[in-house]
């Protein structure tokens, strides 16, 4: 074998010319993840494919050259490579040792940072940091964020918590300034050294013009034309790099494999410059200082903002399946996770964790920033529903397996289990074996709870549906027996009222909502009607509105009344709607509803849409002033109104991000609207006391930018971005008297979109930890990712700093603060088994209890 070629020595004099390759890896876009697919007699390859071309190329660079050094952008990319070449991890974890690779920090993978909920945010960190770890060996420094649409605001505290100060890559709303303070106080720094060239190039590439695609001699079995390399710059900023001493040439393709020339492309700038082969981790002991200073960074270099945010707000709406499933599927997991920890610990199942770890890497999968987003081409689309199809029954069968363990054979005995840290409510539903005319339920001191219905299956079984409520981490027994089923009668006239409000209404739609412990009306008198749709026009792509010409057509007129009516403890009011337009159908069913025992009006939408360029939002008038408060990953943040940006395919064009609510802060009382995966919203004025809370429920862009670019290539299978067909839309409305901080607000957005879960018979859960507490929650509860501890997650959520207390369960030993990645940290005192805790505002806090 040849001997490995060593550049020129270097000399001290000569400026620093590090050269970093990190190829930005998408996992799923203009392809699909692992599978390739046809379109108009073409094969076109997956990401995985292209990813592990790159990976290859490189090392056969690396045996070749002594010094040259990669990149690799995401765990989610190392591990699929690893999956296809297990044999290669000898050689990876070698060249991890001798610093010739590194795997960036984007975690599993560089998911969405505004549409997760908070904890998700974190297990993509968590899981990926610490599976390099297990995996390569690899500590990792720095978190980037290449291509996010968007940073939340708990980022840099999580950041932080991962053992991390230096976050990259923050992009399309870029950081004003070296450092980030975030929203509880953490700060990062943002910087990095002058990049004095770039290469690479994006280009995608196309089918091999002799196979289409098939894999042929010509390219080497790859399918793509594999004569386009990655480009490498003809130009160096000599002032800058003079100026500073070093600087960095940035080789950052999108898809491109690496240069075979590179070496000596290098060797002669070695002539000129100390040319060094690096990747991230070479840079950080020059950067050293100004990350050390994020424990106290210069006032003049921070950044102006909390987050990082607005822009690309199309995608907040662009294919709402993919942010609904997302959301099901995150408390899905978090119960399924928290239910095989709790049977573990019952001594009844051995903890699943491959079978968990196995979810949250596809939980991520559906997160990535060009998948829940829905900027992607329809094939991408079918493999993202089939990932979400398949993880779905997953969950099911993980939390039946822990239910059934959990569970004591009690004839006439059902279950409500709540395995969440809110306290769960909601219309629940339970399957009970054989034919039932009717069923009572009470709990077991006797008093009753509201059945709202009873239907026969074509199984032999009976459906009973009614009102559920239990309290984090508990299980709820309840008696059944027979009894007539409640019937369905009409209501007097269009009006709904229980003991929190009163919902007045017409043929045409809603009139006022009645808060009757304010004694007011909370909703109504405004330019639209409570829960109005509206559909409005939306010029864009799947990234962005495009045109600030968004004309408004109110639905009220084309709204007819169908039934109002009660069962149980439910009233409801039953519209059709059917609205034809030049540019769009809007038809199907709208409900609002009033459930006795909980406190919110909700409205569900089931309709067929058909549409281009245009919008659809529903319109919620609150009548008071205030500032506009939204929930965001593990927390919330006030944000004012903002005018549009419609010149780049990255503006905005008024709506921001919302994690299950945003709402409308008054001093007298407080409005919200809670959503089941709909994250888009505008508040805006409406008259001088009054505003009025839109939230985006469809839109179906038209503008394939960046999906059909045909000086690459031809794949115009794509036109499901305007999400056409059948969709189920649910929100509601609540309103409480003073500030939405001092609300239930964040508990009620949690009980909306995690009801309780049911088993029959009789649920036993073992001791587990009780918070006691009115600012702070429970976020998590899982195994510790070493040794028998149990971890549980704290969020403060009301942003103010207190004390707090866990009670432990019997047999806790002790209890240690630690970070994220469940390390480092503080004993805690333990006295009569509990732990009090001093929490500061938006603090997330880890427990391990041994």
């Amino acid at each position: 074998m040849p001997r490995p070629r060593k550049l020129p020595s270097r000399t001290a004099r000569k400026p620093v010319l590090y050269v970093l390759t990190n190829n930005h890896f998408d996992l799923t876009w203009r392809r699909c993840w692992d599978r390739r697919f046809e379109f108009a007699g073409q094969s076109f390859v997956s990401y995985a494919d292209i990813e592990d071309y790159y990976i290859t190329d490189n090392l056969v660079l690396c045996r070749r050259h002594e010094g040259y050094k990669f990149e690799i952008e995401s765990t989610a990319v190392l591990r699929q490579y690893l999956r296809r070449h297990p044999g290669k991890l000898a050689e990876l974890r070698r060249l991890v040792r001798q610093g010739r690779l590194a795997v960036s920090g984007a975690g599993d993978n560089i998911i969405d940072a505004n549409m997760v909920l908070g904890e998700s945010l974190a297990r993509n960190f968590v899981t990926g940091l610490l599976w390099l770890e297990r995996t390569l060996g690899q500590t990792t420094r720095q978190i980037v964020r290449n291509d996010g649409f968007g940073n939340a605001c708990q980022l840099p505290q999580i950041a932080r918590l991962c053992e991390v100060k230096y976050v990259s890559g923050v992009g399309y709303s870029p950081l004003h300034g070296s450092y980030w303070r975030g929203l509880d106080g953490s700060c990062v720094f943002g910087g990095g050294l002058p990049v004095v060239a770039s290469g690479g190039g994006v280009f995608k590439y196309p089918p091999c013009k002799r196979c289409l695609g098939e894999g042929c001699r010509i390219c080497g079995g790859r399918g793509i034309e594999l004569s386009l390399r990655s480009h490498l710059p003809a130009t160096i900023d000599e002032a800058t790099l003079r100026r500073n001493g070093a600087g960095v040439v940035q080789l950052a393709p999108e898809e491109l494999l690496p240069n075979p020339q590179i070496i000596d492309w290098a060797g002669k700038l070695s002539r000129q410059y100390d040319v060094r082969f690096a990747i991230g981790p070479d840079l950080l002991p020059t950067l050293q200082p100004q990350i050390d200073a994020a424990d106290d960074p210069p006032p003049g270099l921070l950044h102006d903002s909390l987050e990082a945010n607005p822009n690309n707000s199309g995608t907040l709406v662009t294919r709402i399946k993919t942010k609904q499933r997302v959301r099901r599927c995150e408390y899905s997991l978090l119960a399924a996770e928290t239910l095989a920890a709790a049977a573990h610990r019952a001594g009844q199942l051995a903890f699943p964790s491959a079978d968990v770890e196995s979810a949250w890497e596809r939980l991520c999968f559906t997160m990535f920033h060009d998948a829940i987003t829905g900027t992607h081409v329809d094939p991408a689309y079918r493999e993202l529903m089939d990932v979400f199809d398949s993880l779905e029954a997953d969950l099911a069968t993980l939390t039946g397996r822990s239910m059934t363990a959990l569970s004591r054979r009690s004839p006439g005995m059902l279950s409500v289990v709540n395995p969440f840290g809110h306290r769960a409510m909601g219309v629940a539903a339970a399957e009970l074996p054989g034919r039932r005319k009717g069923v009572a339920l009470s709990d077991e001191s006797g008093s009753p709870v509201n059945v709202v219905d009873v239907q026969p299956t074509d199984r032999g079984t009976t459906l009973v549906t009614f009102v559920a409520a239990a309290k984090p981490l508990s299980a709820v027994v309840l008696k059944v027996r027979p009894a007539v089923a409640p019937k369905e009668t009409a209501l007097r006239g269009p009006v709904l009222e229980n003991d929190l409000y009163r919902v007045e209404a017409d043929e045409h739609g809603l009139k006022a909502i009645i808060d009757r412990r304010l004694g007011r009306p909370v909703s109504g008198g405004g330019t639209y009607r409570p829960g109005e749709l509206i559909l409005e026009g939306d010029e864009g792509s799947p990234w962005a509105t495009l045109s600030p010409h968004r004309d408004r057509t109110p639905l009220a007129q084309h709204m007819r009344l169908e039934a109002a009516v009660r069962q149980g403890p439910r009233q409801q009011l039953r519209y059709a709607l059917r609205a034809d337009r030049p540019l769009g159908v809007v038809a199907g069913s709208y409900v609002v509803e009033l459930v006795d025992g909980l406190p919110w009006v909700n409205f569900r939408l089931e309709l067929q849409w058909r549409a281009f360029n245009h919008r659809l939002r529903v319109a919620m008038p609150v009548t008071t002033a205030g500032a506009g408060l939204y929930g965001v990953p593990y927390g919330a943040i006030e944000r004012p109104m903002y005018h549009g940006d419609f010149e780049a395919w990255t503006g905005a064009n008024g709506d921001w991000p919302a994690v299950n609510w945003a709402g409308v802060d008054g001093a007298v009382f407080s409005a919200a609207v809670l959503n089941k995966g709909l994250p888009s919203y505008r508040i805006e004025p409406d008259g001088r006391y009054q505003q009025t809370i839109l939230l985006s429920l469809l839109r179906s862009p038209n503008e394939p930018t960046y999906l059909h670019e045909p000086f690459y290539y031809t794949m115009t299978d794509y036109d499901g971005m305007r999400d056409e067909g059948c969709h189920c839309l649910e929100f509601a409305f609540l309103s409480s008297p003073g500030r939405l901080a001092d609300s239930d607000v964040v508990a009620a957005a949690e009980a909306f979109n995690a009801p309780p879960l049911t088993a029959l018979g009789r649920v036993v859960l073992p001791a587990l930890p009780r918070l006691v507490s009115d600012h702070v929650r429970i976020a998590a509860l899982k195994p510790a990712e070493s040794g028998e501890a149990m971890i549980l997650r704290l969020a403060e959520f009301r942003g103010r700093s207190g004390s707090s207390v866990v009670h432990l369960p019997q047999g806790a030993t002790s209890v240690r603060k630690v970070n994220l990645l469940e390390r480092g940290g503080i004993e805690l005192p333990v006295a009569a088994g509990t732990v009090e805790l001093t929490v500061r505002p938006w603090e997330i806090i880890t427990l391990r209890i041994e």
